[in-house]
């Protein structure tokens, strides 16, 4: 059987975020979902990606990484500088399209960047709520060097898994074993 994410739960790489106890769901689970139409997480071409990934946050971090955001819970409807802060974050990860910057009014937290927010939470294992609190902005204040660090870590996690699969001989199209421990791209 094939294993997957289902649509109420996130697999993300281990955070390297404080393990302090912060409020909201992170929650990661492993289901048989072969014959569902799911996409992989690991695919013929997750070697690709990760190396590109890699080549981004090496562009990131030679450019001074990104700030981090101060402590103020944001959500629909707000504005003010904060909200651009977090627009710029989103950015910086291709969340957001650069030219949502040129906006009229780009430092108010508007549908873009409420979908925005969320493919992040779903990336990052949080729950995709839209509301960046606690545990949304303990995410997004990692480091671009420690997202660099991780992905270089898990490119040969990667890369053996993905010989490991060659090597199944049960294993075709439409049944593989998918581990969520191993890294999500967006």
């Amino acid at each position: 059987p094939a294993l997957g994410q289902s649509a109420d739960f996130t697999g993300s790489i281990p955070s390297v975020a404080p393990r302090t106890a912060i409020a909201g769901k992170l929650a990661t689970r492993t289901e048989i979902v072969a014959d569902r139409g799911l996409a992989a997480m690991v695919t013929a071409g997750s070697r690709e990606a990760m190396k590109a990934a890699i080549a981004m946050y090496e562009e990131i971090v030679a450019g001074g990484g990104w700030p981090s955001l101060s402590g103020k819970n944001l959500k629909l409807g707000a504005s003010g500088p904060d909200v651009l802060l977090l627009r710029q974050r989103l950015v910086t990860e291709n969340y957001l399209s650069f030219e949502s910057l040129m906006a009229e009014r780009a430092d108010v937290f508007d549908d873009s960047m409420l979908g925005a927010v969320m493919a992040f939470q779903t990336n990052h294992g949080v729950a995709a709520t839209g509301f960046v609190g606690e545990r949304t902005r303990a995410e997004l204040n990692i480091t671009a060097r420690a997202r660099l660090f991780t992905l270089r870590e898990n490119l040969p996690r990667i890369e053996a898994y993905m010989a490991e699969i060659g090597r199944a001989p049960r294993l075709n199209s439409s049944h593989g074993y998918i581990s969520y421990a191993v890294f999500c791209l967006k």
